[in-house]
This record gives C-alpha cells, structure tokens and sequence, in this order.
C-alpha cells in the first residue's frame, strides 16, 4: 500500500513537471497577432488519490477583442461662393464745349467787401487796370489811349453819373444823346454797390455805321461783378443809337463810357 502511494506520488511529479516544461516553452514563444484570441491554461498539481490518467481541469480565460476603429465621420460639403456681378462701367459724357455767349451770361466771381478807412480820408477811385468781360473783344489800345473828348458827366438818380467820352470830331451833341440814352437805361443802386460809398466802372464799344451798338466790353472793372453786369447791360439795351457823324459811318465810332456810383 505504501508502494502504490510512493508510485503515484512519483508519476504525479512527473507530470507536474512536464506541464511546466510545456508551458515555459510556450511562454517563451513570440506573442500571438493582436487579431487572435489567446487562450491562457493555468494548471493544478494533481491530488493524492487521483488516477494517473485523468486530466487536470484547465480554465479558458477569453481575452477581449481590440476595439474597433471608429469611422471618420463624413464630410460636409462646402457650398460654392457666390459669383459677384462684375462692376458696371461708368459712362462717360461728352463735355459740352461752352461758347463766347454763355461765358460772357456767367456773372463774375464777387470781389471781397473794402476795409473800412479812417475818419477824414478820401476814398480813392478804382484801379485803372482794365478787365475784359469775357466772350466780347476788348478795345484797341490807340483808342483807349487816344486823347477823347466830350461833354460834361450827367447825374443819373440822384447817387450816380454817366459820361461819354469818344473820338475827336464826334461832337459833343452826339455824344450827349448818347450819353443821355444810356443813362435812362441805369438806374444806380446801393445794393448794387455792395454798399460801397464810390464805385466806377468804364465800358467801351463801338457804334456802327446803322447805330447798332458793337463790341460791347468792360474797360476798367469796379471790381463788383453786379455794378459791372448792369453798367453792360445798361449799354446793350440802349441799342440801336443814333447814326453817328458821316466820317464814322465807314468804320464806326469808338466810345469809352464811364459810370459812377457816389452817393
């Protein structure tokens, strides 16, 4: 009986040790792909009393699966941009070119009010640098310069006067009448002035041989583009005058005339 317990003793260490032998092998192999699933033995040492055949219960132990992968979400699709309607083309106009008559209806640009000046000064005439109105031809210079002649200054209204200076040989009766045609034509104002205590303004022009007034044009400016619109005014509307002296009736009669505001 003794025998028989060593016997069974002895086979069941045989065993034991075969079972390690054969798991430390398989321990010291690589390890199995990520994708499979391993199966961990663990093994008992075999009791006293038990049949060498019988085999030692074994535990399956189930490794998990790795996890999958998650799917990339889909993409959103972009919307396309909106395509801007390309800027529209300016037009461009012709610029309507401006002739002689509607240069010469624009008024002058208004000249500044004058410092006030001291008690007991004189106030000085305006300049006799002449400014063309624009659009009418200025008079000749030997004219301008000429030595002319004619009748007195005539009061106009109270605050103003006109007087009438044109070539020698015209006469003082003629230049009277036209110096008295105009000035019914002129009706001098304060508000025209500006305000102003004296203003001057020459106009010359030229009568042709029929009367008709011509070549209408600012001598001398007072520098008050409303005292210059009349005074032009006052000499156009005055048109026709009377024929001039038979020795201007060939080339016309050339006037310098002058008005003054001095109330």
């Amino acid at each position: 009986m003794r025998a028989t317990s060593l016997l069974f003793s002895c086979a069941g260490h045989a065993l034991a040790l075969t079972l390690l032998a054969t798991v430390s092998l398989a321990l010291s192999r690589p390890p199995p792909p990520e994708d499979l699933t391993t199966i961990r033995v663990s093994l008992a040492s075999l009791p006293l009393g038990r049949s060498p055949g019988a085999a030692p219960s074994a535990k399956a132990v189930a490794v998990p699966a790795p996890p999958s992968e998650p799917k990339p979400a889909a993409a959103t699709p972009t919307p396309p941009k909106p395509v801007e309607p390309a800027p529209k083309k300016k037009e461009v106009r012709p610029v309507k070119p401006v002739t002689k008559a509607e240069a010469a209806q624009k008024p002058a640009e208004q000249a500044p009010p004058p410092q006030p000046q001291p008690a007991g000064t004189q106030e000085s005439a305006p300049a006799p640098d002449a400014q063309a109105q624009p659009g009418a031809p200025a008079p000749d210079a030997a004219t301008a310069s000429a030595d002319l002649t004619g009748p007195a200054a005539q009061p106009v209204g109270g605050a103003g006067s006109v007087m009438a200076r044109g070539e020698s040989g015209a006469g003082d009766a003629y230049l009277g009448l036209v110096q008295t045609k105009i000035g019914r034509r002129w009706q001098p104002s304060s508000a025209s002035a500006s305000g102003r205590t004296f203003a001057e303004a020459v106009v010359g022009f030229r009568i042709g041989p029929g009367g008709e007034v011509l070549d209408v044009a600012i001598v001398q400016s007072s520098e008050l583009s409303v005292f210059d619109r009349e005074a032009l005014r006052a000499v156009t509307e005055s048109s026709p005058m009377p024929p001039p002296p038979m020795r201007f009736r060939a080339g016309g009669l050339s006037i310098l005339f002058t008005f003054t505001y001095r109330p």
